[in-house]
């Protein structure tokens, strides 16, 4: 499995969270893109740790695979979702 790619079991593992997690990824004034929303969970407060690590990651994981499952996003947007989750799911052994 490629990095920027999901397998099955994690598309599954992944839509077990979005069944307890529905609520859609919405964007307001301050965040105007899915991609404004992947960059700023994905980067680091001053302490050197991602804004995701802050978030419960089950929630986390069902918001990503909401955006790679979005057949309107670019492609690179849902590159970047699949590398988060992967990267989620390995750091977290989830």
């Amino acid at each position: 499995m490629t990095k920027n790619k999901l397998d099955n079991e994690t598309i599954a593992f992944c839509e077990a969270f979005v069944r307890q997690y529905p609520k859609p990824v919405k964007t307001n004034n301050v965040i105007s893109s899915v991609s404004s929303i992947l960059t700023f969970y994905d980067s680091k407060d001053a302490n050197g740790k991602k804004y995701y690590e802050y978030m419960n990651l089950e929630r986390m994981l069902s918001l990503l695979y909401q955006v790679y499952s979005v057949s309107k996003q670019k492609d690179e947007i849902k590159d970047k979702a699949a590398i988060m989750i992967n990267t989620i799911i390995e750091k977290y052994s989830c």
